[in-house]
């Protein structure tokens, strides 16, 4: 309970986890509702009653998205969180801090003390009972297990009246149970035939089986192992577990056509089976296998055909072990909130006339009067809006806002749509607010509530699916979130940055962050403002889809026909119903925000410096010319080899590799890191990952000066070299770190670090390391301005140096850039110059330790900056510095 109260919950992989206890202690009704707050019902449920103690790693196997580290690492990780926490602002921690535990927090107030179960002898002495008799049926097959445990077989009844018969036989025993104190779990195998029994009258079947599971005082473990269709599968919701067979075929089919059953369907099956898997089953009528189940939601027990009723008489075994009163006080409370939540469906809005969509059976393309927005229109209701304002990188600007309202208010007033995929251009999804917005704000002049544009997707009538095929960046990310289906890039970076800046999140982020991801990504996310690759956002325990860029778009548009099947009334319905309690909070979340932003963003000169400080001018001022991305030197470690620099530029490029997601060898490294894809986002994080391998502190705007991989290993192979006595000079004055990462070693060369940073490169481009060519402009393979921020952060953080991000338009190819990283990483020491390499590449400023920068972020130099720069690049050339643009993506 007090990891679970805290706001990081970092879990070792070897350690045991548990709440519940068979043997004394069994969760109160107010530590239920507490547990599900935090964790989601779906998760909840699985921890509390239906594991018995699990290891860290099998925490991570079923889903949960706290950090799972092998346990040695625990105590390292949580410092590295406190460390990335401790530099922002105290007061922006303190409100949103409260703010995203406001919920858990009137569950807390509630807690009571809690006394230990009845040990089981004693209860069992209590409750001693005759043996019951349980009378005959035609139905059903009974049977005992253990004593205490029941088991229904229903037998397979091909006359539709045979499952009046069976609710009847069921009525007969339950009320026999109920009268016995023998029985303490009820073990129940459906057979999937009882779809077919009940096709003729589902809407009538339901609710006399829910009044017979409902009045029953011990819980019921559904058996599934023959897969569940239609009703059966909704049945089986309403008992207290259910277990699933590996090869069982599980859909909604034959019940949505049933208003009332599809209602209540979307009320029960988000709390059983996850909100992700629910609208699947009812919005895109997706049939699930029971291995697809476990794959989207790990929280499920799905097993063997042959070991799903073991499975169930196990679990049932684990419950027994409780006292008979607590086990029916439990049911009881389960019972009482399914019931809440039925009575509180809300109605869907009055049935359409369905029409024939704009486009009839032609793709055609609505008259927008925006010039960055489009719209095109598929057949079967189809309608694909895409922001493209190439200029400002889909910024929230004037032109893109008015853009994304049209298109909004275009299907508000069309007949026909039935679906909606919101989609951006290349590798920008959308990139959030202004200078202007964030200055207008900070002056009091203007509210980000001003323009409600980010729950547009929610708002609207018919279910949306973000294809986040590019970044998504503070405001930008939540109007993503804000969809029905999300889709990611695995080479995309996503990212709120707000907490950078010395203020809390905006744009509602506070409210559907924690919908989305719960609250363990949506704190780490909110509060860290760090960036997150959607290939990271997998080891995450992201739920959501994440694939290779080249199709996000395809697959958003698999899923939309498979929606567009459905009835017009029913997505209207089933979108309004699923959405309504979100949209119920979002007014509020919204002045909540608000108040924040009074207290740490208007009127807050702090802030106004960092706005000012990085988003560039027209000429780049000291500030950025000496812009860095900081890595702290860390003295007495072993360092990748310094006097190599061919080790160097291998090390570097293989860096360099992985932030493009591209292969090694797709690296040339004389080719200009634009032409290869970096951009201002991917190139901070490459020369961070430099800096933290080489223990630089290299300027991110570097990759400008030395625009190839060849030109920036060089460049890393001499900062490093020359970083190493500073590090000897620093270590007498500041104490080493705890940490014990391995650094460069003494022989790396310009190859080792082309190498390293491609390598790295390949990864953020999500390419093989062979497909990066060191001779080709990072916009060519791929790096744009996201993520040539991470992947120069990255590359700063291998060899500990501050390059610049910005340097990607001076060294714009691997081989260039490479040959600077060298260079930086021996200014910095953490690569070892030889006299017969200590050649001039380029005139370069002296690259000193970083101080820790103002916003505390431990950059200087900002994706923010970065952004601003490519965006005024004249061409892709990237030679010579950039020129200063006042436009980033930011809020």
């Amino acid at each position: 309970m007090v990891g679970a109260l805290c706001d990081v919950m970092v879990c070792g992989e070897e350690s045991t986890y548990f709440y519940a206890n068979q043997h004394d202690l069994f969760p109160s009704p107010e530590e239920d509702l507490l547990f599900k707050e935090r964790f989601g019902q779906v998760c909840a449920t699985d921890f509390l009653y239906m594991s018995d103690a699990l290891r860290g790693s099998q925490l991570r196997t079923k889903g949960w998205n706290c950090t799972v580290v092998p346990k040695h690492n625990v105590e390292g990780h949580a410092l590295t969180v406190a460390n990335n926490l401790a530099k922002k602002s105290q007061a922006s921690l303190g409100l949103l801090k409260l703010h995203l535990a406001r919920h858990i927090n009137k569950h807390v107030n509630k807690l009571a003390f809690v006394n230990p179960v009845m040990p089981l002898a004693i209860s069992n002495a209590n409750t001693k009972s005759k043996k019951t008799t349980l009378p005959p049926t035609k139905t059903l097959q009974l049977e005992e297990h253990t004593g205490n445990i029941l088991v229904i077989r229903i037998n397979d009844l091909k006359k539709p009246e045979g499952f009046k018969t069976i609710l009847a036989d069921l009525n007969t025993v339950f009320n026999a149970v109920n009268n016995s104190l023998q029985y303490k779990v009820i073990v129940m195998v459906v057979p999937n035939a009882l779809h077919e029994l009940s096709k003729h009258a589902p809407d009538e079947t339901l609710p006399d089986f829910q009044r017979e599971v409902f009045a029953l005082a011990i819980p019921v473990i559904a058996v599934l192992d023959a897969g569940a269709k239609g009703i059966t599968l909704l049945m089986s919701q309403f008992c207290d577990a259910c277990i699933y067979s590996e090869t069982g075929s599980y859909s909604v089919d034959g019940i949505l056509q049933y208003a009332e059953l599809t209602r209540q369907a979307a009320s029960i099956m988000p709390a059983k089976l996850g909100s992700h898997v629910a609208k699947d089953l009812l919005l895109a009528a997706k049939e699930y296998s029971g291995h697809d189940l476990l794959k989207s939601n790990g929280y499920l027990t799905v097993t063997k055909k042959d070991l799903v009723l073991p499975s169930a008489l196990k679990l049932a075994t684990l419950w027994a072990k409780l006292p008979l009163d607590t086990l029916m006080s439990w049911k009881k409370h389960t019972v009482s909130g399914i019931v809440a939540t039925l009575s509180n469906i809300p109605a869907w809005p009055a049935a359409k006339t369905e029409t024939e969509n704009p486009s009839g059976r032609a793709q055609t393309t609505p008259a927008l009067v925006s010039k960055v927005v489009s719209a095109t229109s598929h057949p079967h209701g189809i309608l694909v809006v895409k922001m493209e304002d190439r200029e400002m990188r889909n910024m929230f600007s004037d032109a893109l806002v008015e853009g994304i309202i049209e298109a909004f208010e275009h299907i508000k007033e069309t007949p026909g749509y039935k679906v909606v995929i919101l989609t951006g251009f290349d590798n920008y999804f959308a990139s959030g607010g202004t200078k202007e917005t964030l200055l207008d704000i900070q002056k009091g002049k203007f509210k980000f509530t001003d323009t409600k544009i980010f729950h547009l997707a929610m708002e609207c009538s018919v279910p949306v699916i973000a294809a986040m095929q590019g970044h998504g960046v503070g405001a930008g990310w939540s109007l993503g979130m804000f969809a029905d289906f999300i889709f990611f890039s695995e080479e995309s970076k996503y990212l709120s940055p707000y907490m950078n800046y010395g203020f809390t999140p905006g744009a509602g982020a506070t409210l559907i962050f924690p919908e989305k991801t719960g609250y363990d990504l949506a704190r780490e996310m909110l509060l860290t403002a760090q960036e997150y690759s959607g290939s990271e956002l997998i080891a995450m325990g992201i739920t959501m889809p994440v694939l290779p860029r080249n199709k996000v778009l395809n697959a958003a548009m698999v899923l939309a026909r498979q929606i567009a099947n459905g009835s017009l009334h029913n997505l209207m319905g089933l979108k309004h119903q699923f959405t309504q309690p979100v949209i119920n909070q979002l007014e509020e979340n919204y002045q909540l925000e608000l108040d924040m932003h009074e207290k740490t963003f208007v009127g807050q000169p702090e802030t106004l410096q960092l706005i000012q400080d990085n988003f560039g001018s027209e000429q780049p001022n000291e500030y950025e010319h000496n812009a860095i991305i900081s890595s702290p030197a860390v003295p007495n470690v072993s360092l990748p080899a310094l006097n190599n620099p061919h080790e160097v530029k291998t090390i570097i490029n293989k860096l360099l590799a992985q932030e493009l997601h591209l292969s090694e060898n797709e690296i040339d490294e004389n080719t200009q890191f634009v032409d290869l894809g970096l951009d201002s986002i991917t190139g901070v994080t490459w020369v961070r990952k430099i800096n933290d391998k080489y223990n630089t502190s290299i300027e991110a705007t570097k990759i400008y000066s030395y625009p190839t991989l060849a030109q920036f290993s060089a460049f890393v192979t001499e900062v490093a070299s020359k970083n190493s006595t500073a590090s000897r000079n620093i270590n007498s004055i500041v104490p080493a770190p705890a940490s014990k990462a391995a650094l460069p070693s003494a022989s790396d060369n310009l190859a080792a670090v082309k190498a390293s940073i491609g390598k790295i490169l390949a990864i953020e481009l999500h390419l093989h390391e062979d497909e990066i060519d060191e001779n080709t402009q990072f916009v060519d393979l791929g790096l744009d301005s996201i993520t040539g921020v991470t992947w120069v952060r990255k590359i700063n953080d291998k060899y500990s140096t501050s390059i610049e991000a910005t340097k990607i338009y001076s060294f714009p190819t691997l081989a260039q850039f490479s040959a600077f990283v060298k260079e930086e990483a021996e200014k910095t020491g953490t690569l070892a110059k030889k006299a017969d390499e200590a050649k001039e590449l380029t005139t370069v400023p002296q690259v000193n330790v970083a101080p820790v920068s103002k916003n505390g972020s431990g950059f200087k130099f900002t994706a923010n900056k970065l952004s601003s720069m490519l965006h005024n690049q004249p061409s892709r050339t990237m030679a010579g510095s950039p020129a200063m643009a006042a436009r980033s993506p930011l809020l």
